[in-house]
């Protein structure tokens, strides 16, 4: 059933019309005859929705309409009855799709897009977005669940599109870091020969064979001072020596002294005798015994003295004697100086290795570090630019989404402050911004969009004006191959009614 039968609404007394075969059809007749109000309350029977709702007749007690099998009462207010026999487009308008009266052109691609997934049947659903991190479990770990409670899928992917870019912005962050770590420790690496020896064990072992060299040769030039100085000392010892020679003079030698005490103990007994011999010459004796005994004494002291000088005699001449030593010559201990300087030479150039090595191993291993900050500097720029195209793509998620209906030209792009916008395909650019179309271009893809088989679309009067007769003979086609009726209006000098366009087509042909 696809009659159209109204009475009694606005303007319009009676008017029927049976729309019949799939195609565009016109409503025709002059300005005033209630046109507008038959479309608008077509619009009213299958979608729902319209700008302004049809009221009745003026006189009349009620208004009616019968559109494809379901009815339309108006008194104080709308009642319907029955069951459309071929549907519309909801509660969707073909208006919000084409010319959305908001002012700036991405809030009203917005709500075409919006408009475009409902029609479409996608539901805001998180899972849409999950191939572009790698997964659920990626997906959960950068956007936040709170981003996810919308209804809306244009602002969901909005949401997810600003959730990636922050986690883009902390990895590039991360990568900056990485960068400015490889800067500084190739620095610290290119400031290096790295061609030396720095192997620590092979380093120490030439250190404590130069500290062993070293402590060889110079024992060897302390011994040959010690030997020079020893030298000195005797020479010093042997003149003292002789000096005090000199001062002694000759005096009596130890065997001379003892001769002198047994001749004068000779004389002592010989005394002694003549004492017991002679008392008479007591005293005489006694007198001699004394002198002799004096004179005993003197000789013991020499004896002493004699004792002492022999004794001063054997080390003065010991002393002469050792004066004997050689002294090392200059030129040997010129030469052993050298050989110590060498050796002292050859342990601070042994530290210095050592020093270098260490040096060194720290390059080697601030190079490692370098290449290791550029693996991961490389690393973490794959990864924010895998995310910056991710939030990019998350204009192909409602693209995608808007595929789904029937023979869809229009795709999302994000433009340069992200947003999203509708582009198409046109003989001018391959991404086209839908917005900046001419009506009747953008009537021709909204068309094309929303038909679907069995489906009525009221088409604005002055919309259906503002196409080329070409657009117009397009539309009609469109219609017939998707199965769908296109209802317009068009003011024309006759009474109120409708027709086929294809009628329409073949009458302006035989004019």
């Amino acid at each position: 059933m696809t009659e159209i039968n109204i009475k009694n609404i606005g303007p319009v007394e009676e008017f029927s019309y049976d729309l019949g075969a799939c195609g565009l059809h016109v409503i025709k007749g002059v300005q005033g005859a209630g046109k507008t109000t038959i479309l608008r309350t077509v619009q009213l029977a299958t979608d729902g929705t319209v700008d302004v709702r049809p009221d009745k007749r003026d006189g009349s007690p009620r208004g009616e309409a019968t559109i494809a099998g379901k009815t339309l009462r108006i008194v104080k207010q709308i009642r319907e009855e029955g069951e459309l026999t071929i549907d519309g487009l909801g509660d969707l308008s073909i208006a919000d799709l084409h010319s959305p009266s908001f002012e700036k052109a991405t809030t009203r691609d917005r709500h075409r897009i919006k408009t475009l997934t409902r029609l479409a049947g996608v539901k805001s659903d998180a899972s849409l977005f999950w191939p572009l991190l790698g997964g659920k479990e990626h997906f959960e770990a950068i956007v936040p669940h709170d981003s996810l409670t919308t209804d809306d899928l244009v602002d969901m992917a909005q949401r997810v599109k600003r959730a990636i870019e922050r986690e883009a912005a902390r990895v590039e962050e991360r990568e900056k870091t990485a960068l400015a770590n490889a800067r500084a420790q190739s620095s610290i690496a290119e400031a290096v020969d790295t061609t030396a020896e720095h192997d620590d064990s092979k380093l120490q072992t030439l250190l404590e064979s130069a500290i062993k060299f070293h402590s060889l040769e110079k024992g060897k030039l302390d011994a040959l001072l010690a030997q020079r100085e020893a030298a000195s000392d005797s020479i010093a010892k042997a003149e003292t020596a002789r000096a005090r020679l000199a001062e002694l003079g000759q005096g009596k030698t130890v065997a001379e002294a003892r001769l002198d005490v047994e001749r004068a103990k000779v004389g002592l007994t010989d005394a002694e005798a003549v004492v017991r011999r002679i008392e008479l010459e007591l005293d005489a004796a006694k007198a001699s015994a004394r002198a002799a005994g004096t004179k005993y004494d003197a000789a013991r002291s020499a004896l002493e003295q004699a004792k002492r000088e022999e004794a001063l005699h054997a080390e003065l001449h010991a002393a002469i004697d050792a004066a004997g030593v050689a002294s090392p010559s200059p030129e040997s201990i010129e030469a052993q100086q050298n050989s110590v300087d060498y050796a002292s030479r050859s342990v601070m150039s042994a530290k210095n290795a050592v020093t270098l090595g260490v040096k060194i191993r720290g390059a080697i291993a601030a190079a490692k570090e370098a290449e290791r900050y550029g693996d991961d500097a490389k690393t973490l720029h794959q990864e924010a630019r895998r995310l910056r195209e991710s939030a990019i793509d998350t204009a192909d998620v409602l693209t995608e989404a808007i595929s789904k209906l029937n023979d869809c030209p229009l795709r999302i792009r994000l433009d340069d402050d992200g947003d999203p916008r509708l582009v198409v395909a046109t003989d001018r650019s391959e991404a086209e911004p839908f917005d900046e179309l001419s009506d009747g271009e953008r009537w021709i893809y909204v068309m094309q969009i929303a038909a679907a088989s069995n489906r009525l679309i009221v088409l604005p009067q002055h919309a259906f004006g503002e196409l080329s007769p070409s657009s117009k003979v397009q539309l009609h086609r469109l219609a017939q191959a998707n199965n769908c009726y296109i209802l317009t209006a068009v003011a024309d000098d006759c009474e109120l009614h409708g027709e086929s366009y294809g009628t329409v087509v073949s009458t302006e042909a035989a004019e």
